[in-house]
């Protein structure tokens, strides 16, 4: 299996993974030969007792202090001079490190997409309701369910990230997991209530009865996936802390394809073919899929160096997890909620909108997968340099990734623009439809350098484990300013959808512009105290 694994890494990434019957681990810092995570590989070999080596400590300070001779400038064990330029060569290889570690989480976030992209073909050629119960099951979800799970796995991407460099034990990464596990099954429960008894909330929204139904039925069946969905994203957040980020994309290969010819053959292929309900259960099957291959390849490729096997330390502390997952879950879903929100309100304002409205938010959901590819590796990256207690480095890495953001941003604005006239055709014959998505495209384009550094600097923040703040930015901007601007364009102005994407636009401007406004004040050594000070008490319990 693990020879399987090598071949296919080698062939995407041009990696493989070292000697594992060793157990090596690679520390995601950088400095000249080291490899991709940062310093010479060393095995972390564990004591009789299960404790390791602090995590990078000696590499720490072992550290060169020659700005020449460090990839990453000279700074002391807490920090040193923190606030000290840099220099372009500085740049230049925090750009390399950064590029590499992003374009498989990109990727990843690509195939993980176009598995819910796979049920709208099939179901798009059963008819008219049965496309429009997949979209409102799949609005249904994302605002109950995915959302909120994903908002509270955020958690994890503080506490495993920080712990894998700032611990005392690299086993802490595996008990953060643990916490995490045991929180998303704790909110799977209630989730699942509200997907079962999801066609009698529909219609108390006064939804078309057939579509509720068929609806209903959707999310029922989407059950079965939604428990190995959230565990894959809890696994994934464990190896992109210990810098395993091919990991989930490698699984993603594999899932992706056979999702298709799952759907395919749950839906038409004769004389399995279930339609409607086989569009859902192919899904929760790919989801269990992706849970199992990542759990495979951690338990037998690479990744379980970090886990230390389950203890009751697992259950304990839950409530330093929630202190970072709960405003997780704000930050994430006053986003997602605002979106989704955009949708319900344009479904009122005829079908000619709506069409379109489906066209831009798919076309923006792609885009915005190149960001949050980079804002998923910059808070990996981000959190092991505060965990390794190098200020300086996090803030080079901050500002590499912003800078990322608005390259990217900038590409997929241009995008947006140079195919405004023409991208309706892809969807649609309908000539009003095609003249409206070439107006929105235009509007869309104008937040896109915005979209993409607000994800990048959301990132920044989970690794700096300042959830709480991301939450209190994106709540006012969302629903002071996007949707009342939007709703008093549509109805008062009568813009009609562009009054609404127009007031979408402004409320990202907005957050970015705010995120940025607390991101250049950060006191990067204060964060690195806070860091050690969250993870320290951990590392302890192993050593008591």
């Amino acid at each position: 299996m693990v020879s399987f694994w090598n071949n296919i890494s080698q062939q995407l990434f041009g990696t493989q993974n070292s000697d594992l019957s060793a157990r090596e681990t690679t520390p995601f810092l950088t400095t000249p030969g080291a490899n991709l995570l940062g310093s010479p590989k060393r095995a972390r070999s564990t004591t009789s007792s299960g404790n390791a080596p602090p995590p990078l400590y000696d590499a720490i300070v072992t550290l060169p202090t020659s700005p020449s001779s460090s990839s990453l400038g000279s700074e002391s064990l807490y920090g040193g001079p923190s606030t000290s330029p840099f220099s372009w060569s500085e740049y230049r290889q925090e750009a390399k490190i950064l590029a590499k570690l992003s374009y498989p989480v990109v990727l990843a976030y690509l195939l993980q997409y176009s598995i819910n992209m796979a049920s709208v073909f099939s179901l798009g050629h059963l008819g008219p309701d049965a496309l429009a119960a997949s979209a409102l099951a799949t609005m249904f979800a994302t605002v109950t369910g995915w959302a909120v799970g994903i908002g509270l796995i955020t958690a994890l991407d503080t506490l495993c990230s920080q712990s894998y460099t700032g611990s005392c034990d690299v086993h802490a990464v595996g008990t953060y997991l643990q916490r995490g596990i045991v929180a998303v099954t704790a909110f799977h429960f209630p989730i699942m209530l509200l997907w079962w008894n999801s066609e009698w909330l529909l219609l108390a929204l006064h939804q078309d009865p057939n579509i509720a139904h068929l609806a209903g039925t959707y999310l029922r069946y989407l059950m079965l996936g939604c428990l190995p969905n959230l565990l894959f994203e809890c696994i994934k957040r464990y190896l992109q802390a210990q810098g395993i980020m091919h990991a989930s994309t490698l699984v993603l290969c594999i899932v992706a394809p056979l999702n298709v010819l799952t759907n395919y053959a749950l839906v038409w292929y004769e004389p399995i073919a279930l339609g409607f309900i086989g569009a859902p259960l192919a899904t929760s099957l790919s989801y269990w899929l992706m849970f199992i291959l990542l759990v495979l390849y951690t338990a037998y490729v690479d990744g379980y160096q970090a886990w230390g096997g389950w203890s009751r330390q697992g259950f304990r502390k839950l409530g330093q997890f929630m202190q970072l997952g709960l405003p997780g879950v704000l930050m994430i879903c006053a986003e997602w909620w605002a979106f989704e929100f955009v949708a319900l309100i344009v479904s009122y304002l005829g079908n000619t909108p709506l069409a379109a409205q489906s066209v831009i938010m798919t076309t923006s959901a792609l885009s915005y997968q190149i960001p949050q590819g980079i804002s998923v590796a910059s808070t990996a990256r981000i959190g092991n340099l505060l965990g390794a207690a190098r200020p300086r480095a996090a803030r080079l890495a901050g500002a590499v990734a912003i800078g990322f953001a608005i390259v990217m941003g900038s590409c997929n604005s241009f995008f947006f623009v140079a195919v405004s006239s023409i991208w309706g055709h892809v969807f649609t014959d309908s000539p009003v439809v095609i003249e409206l998505v070439a107006m929105l495209m235009k509007i869309a384009a104008v937040y896109q350098i915005c979209d993409g550094v607000s994800a990048v600097v959301g990132g920044i923040l989970r690794g700096q484990g300042r959830q709480k703040l991301g939450a209190l930015l994106s709540l006012p901007g969302y629903y002071m300013i996007a949707i009342p601007i939007g709703l008093h364009l549509a109805f008062v102005q009568d813009w009609g959808i562009v009054g609404i994407w127009t007031g979408l636009c402004s409320g990202v401007i907005s957050v970015c512009f705010a995120q940025l406004h607390f991101y250049f004040r950060t006191d990067w050594d204060h964060e690195v105290a806070k860091c050690l000070k969250r993870v320290g008490s951990e590392g302890a319990e192993y050593l008591a």
